[in-house]
This record gives C-alpha cells, structure tokens and sequence, in this order.
C-alpha cells in the first residue's frame, strides 16, 4: 500500500536563532543538493529568532516538507532536546543552520552505519573560513571502525574524529538517552562524554562532508 508512510531512517534536526545570512545555505544544502538514498525527515527549531529567519523557513515551507518546531529562545541545547522529542527516525543526525553539507553526506554515513551495524557514524569536517577552506584531516580517505576507548582517544586528539555533534549519525535508541545540557557552552563536549557511555561501536571516515563555517559572531567565538 503505497499510501503508508515509509520507515523514516535519519531525523536531521535543524536548531535556527538569528542566522538569516547563513540559513538558505544551510538548507539548500539538506533539501535541494542531497544525493539521498533513504527516507528522510527534517525537524526545524526556531529558538525565537527576532531577524528574518523565520521569514525564510516560512518561505522553504512552501516547497519543502519539514517538521517546524516555535520555541521561545532557551539557547542551542535545549532547541536541539526539543528536535530529538519530535524526531521519528532510526538515527538522528544534528547539523548547524550556520553551517552546510556535501551532497553525499547523508547517504555515505547511512551505509557505513548500516554496513558496520555501529551505534554511530562520523565524517570529517570541513573548516570554512571567508578567504579558503582546510579540511580537518589532511588525509580524506581513511576508513575505519573503533570501540569506545579508540573513539574518545581520537576525539581528544580531535583531528580523524572532529569534537562536533554535528558530523555524527546515532542511532535513536542510543540519542534517547543523552541530553543536552542546557546553559552550557560547547554543550558538544559534554554530549560526547555523555555518548561514550552509552555507544560501543563506531565506524568513521575522514572526508570532509559537513562543512564548518567560522564567523565571527558564533556562540563561541564571541567574548563572554
């Protein structure tokens, strides 16, 4: 029966504040150059966003399909809580609205995570800045599984494994029982002490899919 609804297999969960400049990139870069080989939901949260964001998701509505969530701004973590409540997919991927993804992003981390059975998969970044770009790891190709121990060494060493939450594809079961801590900043760090605990296996790849956009404006990047 055609009518069902198909197995969703990523949420890709969108946290939007006050990135009007950044955000039709962002999600162009999701809903129109996507080379995707599964099926897909989008789960958007405005964080009260007080500039034209809004405006733009409103816009994207009308040819998009996506799941949007209003909040009153309560910061990054607790927008990014707000998208994994609502999501219905088997993983669960989180992607900046200041930042962007390669085409094939998606469907390169869902069949490695799929080939290796891992609890997560993680791509490498590419750093954005306004004059070049530099990838992460200087060597793009390389492939390989690790446990618990090797993950959170090479994420120390943060340069095959990126200190971002938002390179990674997680399996929901294991997402379900992280949070994000709310009033923090690199709430990404304690979401990874939190995500060796509860995830085992690991499959990475070092090519640069998910690109990092430094501004100077960004949470961390701002004086305090």
């Amino acid at each position: 029966n055609m009518a069902e609804k198909k197995e969703i297999i990523a949420s890709i969960i969108i946290p939007v504040y006050n990135v009007e400049s950044y955000l039709k990139e962002c999600l162009d870069s999701i809903f129109v150059h996507q080379k995707i080989s599964c099926q897909i939901e989008v789960i958007i949260v405005n964080d009260g966003s007080t500039d034209g964001s809004l405006a733009i998701l409103d816009e994207y509505k009308k040819n998009y399909d996506f799941i949007l969530i209003n909040q009153e701004n309560s910061g990054l973590s607790s927008a990014r809580n707000a998208g994994i409540k609502a999501a219905h997919g088997k993983y669960l991927l989180f992607i900046d609205s200041d930042d962007y993804i390669h085409p094939d992003m998606i469907s390169s981390l869902y069949s490695e995570i799929k080939r290796t059975d891992s609890d997560v998969a993680v791509c490498g970044i590419m750093n954005v800045y306004n004059t070049k770009e530099v990838p992460q790891c200087s060597d793009t190709e390389i492939v390989f599984e690790c446990d618990r121990e090797k993950f959170l060494k090479e994420l120390l060493i943060g340069e095959k494994i990126p200190g971002s939450v938002c390179n990674k594809l997680i399996k929901k079961e294991i997402a379900d029982k992280l949070q994000f801590p709310v009033g923090k900043i690199y709430e990404d760090a304690f979401y990874h002490l939190d995500l060796v605990k509860a995830a085992k296996s690991y499959v990475v790849i070092t090519k640069p899919y998910y690109y990092y956009f430094h501004r100077g404006d960004s949470i961390t990047t701002q004086k305090y």
